[in-house]
């Protein structure tokens, strides 16, 4: 081993000290474990005119394939090696970029890659027993690409393969659900009713809109007053109320339109919101009422 690291140390000096030959010259090729996985790659470091090159393969764990490796080797000017290399698996094709910072002194050093995995590159290391490195389906770290990356309108139906998204991947995505019927209540002063419910389950923090429609009647001759609130409570609340009907002496039997929107502030898990309301002056009916929640993520 302590061969090895010399014959290492003199290379990668060789590569800073030497000026570029006019043709590609061959330094000699070495080997890296990609520890903690099982991950061998041997690189043959090339001077060519336009830097030095790594060219050499991916054992991918001694698979019957090898992954194709190819890149480019830099000097730093805290005196360690740069090794960016980009793998192309076999067979699926599929690419990964690898930075590895080297030690002259030593030989090894760490490695990171694009998706996301990372560790010490050994070198000449042989230890077995171990896990394959992952590569995720598009070779990219998770959550790597965001909407900083993409343009806007660059995602279309177009652009995603029918049955490549399911359910768990639109897990927090916005939802609705809804509530209506025929119905016919009658309120009664100092009673408070609930007069319809809906229940939404949120899957993640964020917010539910719910909007509310009835037709509101008066069945005396005035002074017929309701009041309602869209409420995760049981009562009606006096900071968020509206209030309708007849305030004065009316024909009876006329029809008032409710609509009423509010936004609560919601947790995961499943969420309740209620149409209550309450007579305040006389006998009022509330028909058919309907109630729609909608989720939004934060």
């Amino acid at each position: 081993m302590a061969s090895i690291r010399l014959v290492t140390l003199t290379i990668f000096g060789l590569l800073l000290l030497t000026p570029a030959p006019a043709a590609a010259q061959v330094f000699g090729t070495f080997s890296w474990q990609m520890l903690p996985y099982c991950n061998v790659v041997s690189l043959t470091l090339v001077n060519t005119p336009v830097g030095f090159t790594l060219q050499g393969t991916d054992d991918q764990c001694g698979a019957v394939n090898k992954a194709g490796a190819f890149g480019i080797a830099s000097f730093n000017t805290s005196g360690n090696v740069t090794a960016n290399f980009s793998i192309v698996t076999a067979p699926g094709g599929k690419p990964v970029h690898v930075s590895a910072i080297i030690s002259p002194a030593t030989g090894s050093g760490t490695w990171t890659d694009s998706a996301g995995n990372t560790g010490t590159f050994a070198l000449s290391g042989a230890t077995p027993g171990l896990p394959a490195r992952p590569v995720s389906a598009g070779g990219l770290a998770v959550a790597s690409v965001t909407a900083r990356e993409i343009a806007p309108d660059a995602v279309t139906g177009l652009s995603v393969q029918n049955g490549s998204l399911t359910s768990v991947d639109l897990a927090d995505a916005p939802r609705a659900t809804s509530v209506e019927g025929t119905q016919t209540l009658a309120l009664v002063v100092g009673t408070q009713t609930n007069v319809r419910q809906i229940v939404l389950t949120a899957p993640a923090a964020g917010r539910v809109i719910v909007n509310a429609s009835a037709t509101v009647t008066g069945n005396a001759t005035g002074n017929d007053l309701a009041e309602c609130s869209l409420t995760t409570g049981t009562i009606v609340e006096a900071g968020f109320k509206t209030t309708i009907g007849e305030s004065a002496a009316l024909p009876p039997g006329l029809n008032f339109p409710l609509g009423m929107t509010r936004g609560f502030v919601v947790n995961p898990g499943p969420f309740t919101a209620r149409l209550v309301c309450r007579s305040i002056g006389g006998v009022v009916g509330v028909l058919n009422t309907a109630m729609t929640a909608a989720y939004f993520p934060q």
